[in-house]
């Protein structure tokens, strides 16, 4: 017994653990396989963010067990509250605390064997990607109303500056030209260890040759200051000129309500002064719809805020209950027909706003990263399709932007 399936669900926190997973299982001398069928036993990397996201961890768990024969392992934030019914079909549970120790934990419960490197290498998965996440904190302190991940992950913990630089320079030296910076909560990178994001930034523009990019997860508007604006505009594309600001609502009455520590006047502020210092930068945000309480007036004040912030995409999310949180037992829960209703609404507002986007990048002169199929993402993550031949995968190029379609941008080869 030594072939290994790992399973993620969630946040890219939770991919980029994984990586950290198959890195270790390989040198453990394990085999990482690509396919459920080839495992002898299967790990899942779980989400419990919400119901939803639950029941889609339960559902596989069952399945797993159900249609194959295999040992079932679940760690993540679904393993700290897993229920009976779930664990009737599991053979280990690994806390979410415990959770790089999983391997060892598997090791003391199954007999395990262990193969030759030169065997393991010619079996290694998970390592055609051109983008690779980096993993820099866990936890979060902020106790949003609506959010159960505080008390699944705990306190911010941010890895060391060193620890960092030398895993940026591991997976530079594997290929990767693009790294994003992912954790529970990056803004508060560094409060634990007596550093800040933004010294890190510094330690890893000064470490980066040309031709790799950083690009930044999630940030809340207090986060963002002028300071870090001008880092990302100076730093010769070395960071992303994309920002994903999570705004969840325009409503201060709401904002207040989800135990955010910003204003909408924040959020139009930050967002205008990202855009009149970077050029191209782009702006995505996260929102929720349908939280307790909110009316019709506080969704129009969520609408203005997006389009005064001069937002260009948008995830959108109706509010669900979650056991555990502050909202769960907040009263005026809002019927699920007009969640539906605001979150279509915001869904085609999100189309408009990133065809919008994409318009305005004709004629413009790009970087592209190519991941697959003659296609890959700019600076600002816009989705670009190369149009020539011998276009390499992994390759940075700089393109100019001839047109668009259903599908992103169109762009041919500048030398």
């Amino acid at each position: 017994m030594n072939r290994v399936y790992f399973h993620t669900f969630g946040c890219k926190v939770n991919i980029s653990e994984v990586e950290q997973l198959r890195d270790k299982a390989l040198k453990k001398g394990l085999l990482c396989v690509d396919r459920l069928d080839d495992a002898d036993i299967v790990i899942i990397n779980s989400c419990a963010v919400t119901q939803n996201a639950e029941k889609k961890c339960r559902d596989f768990i069952k399945k797993i067990k159900r249609n194959y024969d295999k040992k079932v392992v679940v760690t993540g934030c679904f393993a700290s509250v897993l229920d009976d019914e779930s664990k009737q079909y599991v053979d280990l549970v690994v806390e979410n605390a415990e959770k790089l120790q999983v391997l060892d934990k598997i090791s003391l419960y199954f007999d395990l064997e262990y193969c030759s490197s030169f065997e393991n290498m010619a079996r290694v998965s998970g390592y055609d990607k051109t983008r690779a996440f980096l993993k820099i904190q866990d936890g979060c302190d902020s106790f949003c109303s609506y959010c159960i991940i505080p008390y699944l992950r705990g306190k911010p913990k941010s890895k060391r500056v060193d620890e960092v630089l030398e895993e940026l320079d591991h997976l530079i030296s594997r290929g990767f030209k693009e790294i994003v910076l992912v954790g529970i909560h990056i803004g508060k990178y560094g409060q634990d260890i007596g550093v800040d994001l933004k010294y890190l930034l510094e330690r890893i523009i000064q470490r980066l040759s040309n031709g790799v990019r950083i690009r930044l997860s999630s940030l809340d508007v207090g986060e963002i200051d002028d300071e870090l604006i001008d880092m990302v505009k100076n730093s010769n594309g070395k960071i992303c000129n994309h920002f994903h600001i999570s705004l969840q609502s325009g409503s201060d009455k709401i904002l207040k309500a989800m135990n955010r520590n910003y204003c909408r006047e924040d959020f139009i502020k930050i967002c205008n002064r990202i855009k009149e210092n970077i050029d191209d930068a782009r702006i995505g945000s996260d929102v929720i719809v349908g939280f307790p309480g909110e009316t019709d007036e506080d969704f129009e004040d969520t609408i203005d805020a997006i389009v005064n912030g001069g937002v260009d995409f948008l995830h959108v999310f109706s509010y669900s209950k979650r056991e555990g949180t502050k909202a769960y037992n907040m009263s005026n829960h809002i019927p699920k027909k007009i969640k539906e209703q605001r979150a279509k609404r915001l869904r085609e507002m999100g189309r408009t706003l990133k065809e919008e986007a994409e318009r305005k990048m004709v004629g413009k002169i790009v970087s592209v990263l190519v991941e697959s199929g003659g296609g890959g993402h700019t600076s600002n993550y816009h989705y670009v399709i190369i149009d020539g031949e011998n276009v390499k995968r992994n390759e940075l190029y700089k393109v100019e932007i001839m047109d668009r379609n259903k599908n992103g941008l169109v762009g041919v080869i500048v030398e």
